[in-house]
């Protein structure tokens, strides 16, 4: 175990958190999505070249989560027809899958084919081609139709590294990432610095209402911080994330669980909501670029709803940190979510706030309302991504900006 280093947190808030892995430690799509979140990454590859570097060349901006495509689930192509459209939207997706002896030759590959397990495996979804046969496949699949898969074991695999995946295989934690460039934010402000997920618990044992508090860490007399934007990880389904942001909150820092901790004690200036239609990390622009005074404390307060009821904040369990200023709300008030609460204890919320001491603001944020749906900003830079087809598939994508060619049909269900 080891302490996160300046490197990884720029601005010290996690330095005291106690990690059991590397910062770039990859081992599953949730741990590396979080390492995204706190711009630890992406960074270029050099062949053979694997050691942490936390400069990032560009900084994530929104994700898209996606459980699991399973032919044995009643929603099975309304799952398909998600893919289909995070790969329209974000150019690539990755997935995780099972890989068994039959893909190391296969060119047609049905993960549920019965040949000897090898493990699971991440690759990238680059596209569907609803043509192929579902004779092709390394079993018989019972739709017609498949996945276009890029791999990463290298050009000497299937054909030219690229192969088809039958919809009859099972595959889950499907993710899309956008990306901005690296001079829209200066500073990330969080708490989450453990990037392992949490089982065994719901958010909404704590309830709807989220809040941290952060002291303001880069602003002087000369050139106020200018706090852009906040992100959230969330859970669930077409959920409305309402955001207020507060300047000048009064504060306890040095004891964090205090009681009289309360985010909403200081000056509300400014509020939005938005709308996400699937899980996952999604950013906020705030509404107007709100100025933070030096040595003061900002905080930004969440409340979550969907029609489904079961709409979520992603919680990081961090048993050793000690500064962690992030709370729900109760009965009696403000709670900081390390304090027990219903057998649950040493938890922190997943939300983050996006700063600068730039004089540019974008255009968005001239103080008219942002209140909207989302649809799925611009693409500026996809990871993972790949320009290209095999035979009379289609790849929807490019390695940077989402031009989309789309030939899409419908699947029918098998009779």
């Amino acid at each position: 175990a080891k302490q996160r280093t300046s490197e990884a947190d720029k601005l010290g808030l996690t330095a005291k958190d106690i990690i059991d892995l590397p910062v770039d430690y990859g081992a599953n799509s949730f741990v590396s999505t979080s390492t995204l979140t706190q711009w630890n990454a992406p960074n270029l590859q050099t062949s053979g070249t694997f050691k942490p570097v936390y400069d990032s060349i560009a900084l994530l901006d929104d994700t898209t989560y996606i459980e699991k495509v399973d032919s044995e689930d009643s929603n099975f192509y309304n799952q398909i027809e998600s893919v289909k459209e995070a790969i329209a939207r974000y150019g690539a997706v990755t997935l995780s899958f099972t890989a068994n002896q039959s893909l190391y030759t296969a060119k047609y590959y049905n993960s549920e084919d019965g040949s000897e397990r090898i493990g699971e495996h991440i690759a990238n979804i680059v596209g569907w081609d609803d043509t192929i046969s579902k004779d092709l496949y390394t079993k018989p699949a019972t739709l017609d139709g498949g996945w276009i898969i890029k791999n990463s074991w290298g050009d000497g695999f299937h054909e030219a590294g690229y192969f088809y995946m039958s919809y009859d295989s099972f595959i889950y934690d499907v993710w899309g990432y956008d990306f901005v460039s690296t001079d829209k934010y200066e500073n990330n402000y969080y708490y989450d610095g453990i990037n392992q997920p949490v089982g065994g618990y719901s958010s909404k044992t704590f309830g709807d209402k989220f809040g941290v508090i952060f002291p303001t860490l880069r602003s002087t007399e000369e050139n106020k911080e200018k706090l852009k934007a906040i992100s959230v990880g969330i859970k669930g389904n077409d959920v409305t994330v309402d955001v207020q942001i507060y300047t000048n909150v009064d504060a306890n820092l040095a004891d964090p669980k205090n009681l009289s901790n309360n985010p909403e004690n200081g000056k509300l200036a400014t509020s939005t909501k938005q709308t996400f239609k699937y899980p996952g990390y999604h950013t906020i622009q705030l509404p107007k670029t709100i100025e933070l005074d030096p040595n003061s404390n900002f905080a930004v307060v969440i409340t979550l709803s969907n029609p489904n009821n079961d709409a979520e904040i992603l919680l990081s369990y961090e048993d050793e940190s000690v500064n962690d200023m992030t709370f729900f709300t109760t009965t009696t008030g403000w709670q900081n979510t390390k304090i027990e609460h219903k057998g649950y204890t040493d938890l922190v919320a997943r939300i983050k706030a996006f700063t600068t001491t730039k004089e540019s603001i974008d255009d968005n944020q001239n103080g008219e309302d942002n209140t909207s749906t989302n649809k799925g900003p611009s693409t500026t830079l996809i990871i993972g991504a790949t320009a290209g087809a095999i035979g009379g598939g289609i790849v929807i994508g490019s390695a940077i900006g989402a031009t989309v060619f789309v030939r899409k049909k419908k699947i029918k269900k098998a009779k």
